[in-house]
């Protein structure tokens, strides 16, 4: 249950969790999350396809290194949104993790 498509800023980020699915169910992964690794390795530079073909081919669980946006304490402050970083394991039910990515890097033109 992964679908294409690349952000503007390229990040690869969760899009949809299928309802009911594992991801959704564990209570660790968001719409808009960003994930920046899948079993230690760094999606920053990789493209969308390559993300799509390292998460079918993890195995049966996956630990992905995921960062999320805090708001600020304080609604009025200028702090802007405070990025946290975050450990989620996930084990496969059935062929998927339960969520959608989409972006990755931009291919070079």
């Amino acid at each position: 249950d992964l679908s294409g498509g690349t952000d503007k800023d390229g990040k690869p980020r969760v899009s949809n969790l299928r309802p009911g699915g594992l991801a959704a169910r564990s209570d660790q992964l968001n719409v808009g999350d960003y994930i920046k690794s899948v079993n230690g390795i760094n999606l920053t530079k990789l493209r969308h396809d390559e993300i799509i073909s390292l998460l079918k081919n993890v195995g049966e669980r996956v630990v992905l290194e995921v960062e999320y946006e805090l708001p600020p304490a304080v609604p009025e402050s200028s702090a802007g949104i405070i990025p946290k970083t975050i450990e989620v394991s996930l084990y496969k039910e059935g062929n998927s993790f339960g969520f959608v990515l989409r972006g990755g890097a931009h291919e070079d033109w």
